[in-house]
């Protein structure tokens, strides 16, 4: 049995070197598999395993099949705060565009502050009101246990319900904001020592808040696991460093990536029960990876070459040299429909794509 303080310690510490251990392997790796590994499962991990230490190991004995329920409803309005959290990239790709057609002469930091104000705002409403919605409408009524632990007919049915349409948006989100856009400029420039360990410790005491948040009310445990820190702090962080371009180049495929996430929690619901929370956990990460992630890399791959199939189509003859020269011109103006204003040396330079949930 692990007590709800050694339960949150224990999540927030795995939690910090799972974000520090992904940002390195991405900014390793870069282009497309690192965007997608960006978005894999890895906080959610410790995310978890906190939560079910606390609700389930942590419960007495009469009590550990109704610990089970706020755990598996806990989990399954995950998918709902990816939600938020799909709106919440979603608007770091158009507020920039907005803001320059509506103040063409407003400075790069008070853009910078006012996207960052507005889409952690609109993460906090609409996460507060997914909380309170699903508190009137799912009943903490008296569960009746089934046949045994972690029975299948014995998962919340509403939650459920709206996890899995949560993972449906916001996977059809990503995929959506990915098809017309081939421009995903690349990064070299190696993450400071200082921002891997800020990441870290902020991943951290997120999941250290969630675990004692859970125990007051799991869907507000839930919501608040998928807070989007990390993404926030890496989006500020490529916005001073590269530009505005950088970032929205990422959206599409980060929104996409993260629908993996959402699986992993619906898979967790059910094989945590069964199998417990460490195979659990690996049979849940292959469930999201292999069900989700490895697709979602394919389609990213697919609509990459068609946009540079394009590109070559519309010039022909050219040497390797001008192609390369054509095909970020071809970039910029795909950058520039979406009014994002960028320099075609904009895409030379590195992009920090060290993101982690």
């Amino acid at each position: 049995m692990v007590s709800e303080t050694a339960s949150a310690l224990l999540s927030a510490v795995f939690g910090a070197l799972a974000s520090i251990l992904v940002s390195l392997a991405i900014e390793r790796l870069g282009g497309l598999l690192g965007g997608c590994l960006a978005s894999t499962p890895s906080t959610i991990i410790p995310a978890t395993w906190g939560i079910w230490w606390s609700l389930v190991d942590g419960a007495a004995p009469s009590t550990r099949h109704h610990g089970l329920v706020k755990f598996q409803r806990a989990t399954l309005v995950i998918p709902s705060g990816l939600v938020c959290t799909a709106v919440f990239l979603t608007g770091w790709r158009y507020f920039p565009v907005w803001l320059q057609r509506w103040r063409p002469t407003m400075r790069v930091g008070v853009m910078l502050a006012v996207v960052a104000t507005a889409t952690m705002g609109v993460w906090l409403i609409g996460a507060i009101a997914i909380v309170f919605v699903l508190r009137a409408v799912v009943k903490d009524d008296e569960v009746v246990p089934g046949d045994d632990f972690g029975d299948i007919m014995d998962v919340p049915l509403i939650p459920l319900l709206v996890g899995t349409i949560s993972l449906v948006v916001v996977l059809a989100t990503g995929l959506v904001l990915s098809w017309p856009s081939g421009a995903a400029p690349k990064g070299k420039n190696p993450v400071a020592v200082t921002t891997l360990l800020l990441r870290g410790l902020l991943a951290g005491v997120s999941i250290g808040v969630t675990i004692v948040i859970a125990n007051v009310n799991e869907f507000a445990g839930g919501i608040a696991s998928m807070l989007p820190i990390m993404f926030f702090t890496s989006m500020v962080s490529v916005w001073l460093a590269q530009g505005a371009a950088v970032t929205t180049g990422a959206i599409g495929p980060l929104v996409a990536g993260v629908s993996s996430v959402a699986a992993y929690a619906i898979a967790a619901t059910f094989l945590y029960a069964k199998v417990g929370p460490y195979w659990g956990a690996v049979a849940s990460w292959a469930v999201s990876v292999g069900g989700v992630t490895v697709p979602v890399y394919g389609y990213m791959v697919w609509r990459r070459r068609v946009w540079e199939r394009r590109v070559k189509m519309g010039a022909g003859g050219l040497s390797e040299e001008t192609l390369g020269a054509e095909v970020e011109v071809a970039a910029v103006r795909e950058l520039a429909q979406d009014g994002v204003v960028v320099d075609v040396e904009d895409l030379k330079v590195g992009n920090d794509p060290s993101i982690s949930k």
